[in-house]
């Protein structure tokens, strides 16, 4: 009998421990947790509720969980997913609700993620559920500040696109008349003009033509600026096939090679921004080649977790480390343009697309050594898709 009383002790101990265990879990967890029987009447609360709701524990035991939890629009759903649970014996995971609480006279909106637990007894009848809340206010209040300051940046640059659009558009109308003109008169007046007027009109054309590739390169800009990338499996072989016919032109004249090694099979991008990058990046290669050596030009392309890697390696003039982010910026040039044409607005271009793609872009360069591009293109496919996932998960 003494032996029985001993074990009966010791388990009685054990139990104890247990629930000490238990409460002490409950009580440290950053979450309000309560549960409730079949009449909703609150059983036990944790130490976050009682904090968050600044009460004594005997001001919510026995009491309905209603009190505690009807939400802002008069709806009590914390009550309705209990029933649900009741009814369905299965755990209903993040339930997100917005409600307002009472605290010394003052209401306070929460905006909360729930998930309900059924409770079972030995017989395996369900006898309660439990109730887990994270509160999630400075989360949504951070959503509403980041969405309405996206939405006034979206405005901003539209109506800077919409501008740089209209201004572009309506200066090329002059613009071709001028030259137009131009080209008449020289031809018509010709034979009546000396050497300097008619260096003075090739000038005057030139000076218009210049103008004109601006005012083409700021709509080009403009077009990339409104930030809307359209995802889509691309088969990076056809893209560098379409760009190497296109350009075959140039690498005709100046006698160049392209080589693509260790491309991914296909990435998940906008197919025509992507498309732009590479030939931009190939052709400023195969343009700032060095005199008298055949521009010899290799792609590289490697997979990382959650990004592809591209290299585009070139033997032609480089540059000094100084001017490594400098030629990113907006109609910056390093060179007079009578030795190399170009407007300076290719490889900002190239880093808005790249900036769309959450990418990063950068050169490794030294001067009459060569250059090597390197631009990374987030996964954004794969990486909406693992938000989603996390989001279920809480």
């Amino acid at each position: 009998m003494k032996s029985k009383i001993n074990e009966l002790k010791k388990r009685q101990t054990s139990i104890g421990d247990k629930e000490a265990f238990a409460r002490l879990i409950m009580n440290n967890i950053p979450q309000i947790i309560f549960w409730v029987n079949d009449k909703y009447e609150i059983q036990g609360v944790n130490k976050h509720f009682l904090t968050t709701y600044k009460i004594p524990e005997s001001a919510a035991i026995g009491k309905k969980a209603h009190l505690f939890t009807i939400d802002i629009n008069e709806k009590d759903e914390t009550i309705h997913k209990i029933g649900e649970v009741f009814q369905s014996r299965k755990t209903i995971y993040n339930h997100t609700q917005h409600f307002e609480i009472a605290i010394k006279g003052k209401r306070l909106q929460l905006w909360v993620r729930q998930n309900y637990i059924p409770l079972f007894n030995t017989n395996k009848e369900i006898n309660g559920v439990l109730i887990t809340t994270i509160d999630i206010s400075k989360q949504k209040l951070d959503e509403a500040k980041l969405k309405a300051y996206n939405q006034q940046l979206l405005r901003s640059n539209k109506e800077l696109e919409q501008f740089a659009y209209i201004a572009s558009h309506d200066l090329r109308t002059p613009l071709t008349t001028i030259i137009s003109f131009i080209q008449i008169l020289k031809k018509s007046a010709a034979p009546k003009l000396n050497q300097e007027e008619l260096q003075m009109m090739d000038f005057i054309s030139k000076g218009a033509q210049n103008m004109e590739q601006l005012v083409n390169a700021i709509l080009e800009f403009s077009k990339i600026n409104n930030g809307e990338i359209k995802l889509e499996t691309i088969v990076l072989a056809e893209v560098m096939e379409t760009i190497q016919s296109e350009i075959q032109a140039i690498l005709k004249v100046k006698n160049a090679t392209l080589h693509f090694k260790e491309i991914p099979e296909t990435i998940i991008a906008d197919k025509v921004k992507i498309k732009q990058l590479l030939q931009n990046l190939i052709t400023n290669a195969v343009k700032f080649s060095k005199k008298g050596v055949d521009p010899i030009i290799k792609i590289f392309g490697i997979e990382n977790a959650n990004y592809w890697q591209f290299q585009i390696v070139d033997n032609g003039i480089g540059l000094e480390e100084a001017y490594s982010d400098k030629i990113f910026k907006l109609f910056q040039r390093l060179h007079n343009a009578t030795e190399y044409e170009g407007t300076g607005i290719g490889l900002s271009l190239c880093k808005k697309i790249v900036d769309l793609h959450e990418g990063e872009i950068w050169v490794e360069s030294e001067l009459g050594k060569g250059s090597t591009f390197h631009f990374t293109i987030k996964k954004l496919a794969q990486t909406a898709k693992q938000e989603k996932m996390l989001g279920n998960l809480f």
